[in-house]
């Protein structure tokens, strides 16, 4: 989807995304987010900012609906979630 967007995987990495949404701005992750949910997706792999190495797994719970579903593997596994998170 990146790149028939045109960006590339730098530009979006990169983009201060909280920067420009506490300007009152949209940042391209989040419109491109956006543009996925309403466009029927029910979610995304995207890499990680973090972890370049890794992967997020972004998904829009109300639009998973039967027959599909979301099932926790090994959620003891999981990383706590952040306390800073916004």
């Amino acid at each position: 989807m990146r790149r028939k967007l045109g960006f590339s995987l730098t530009e979006l990495l990169e983009e201060d995304w909280q920067a420009i949404q506490d300007q009152g701005e949209e940042s391209w992750t989040q419109a491109i987010g956006r543009g996925a949910y309403l466009s029927g997706f029910q979610g995304l792999l995207v890499p990680s900012a973090q972890d370049r190495e890794g992967q997020n797994v972004v998904i829009y719970p109300d639009a998973v609906v039967s027959p599909n579903y979301i099932r926790l593997i090994a959620e003891d596994d999981l990383p706590p979630h952040p306390s800073g998170w916004p």
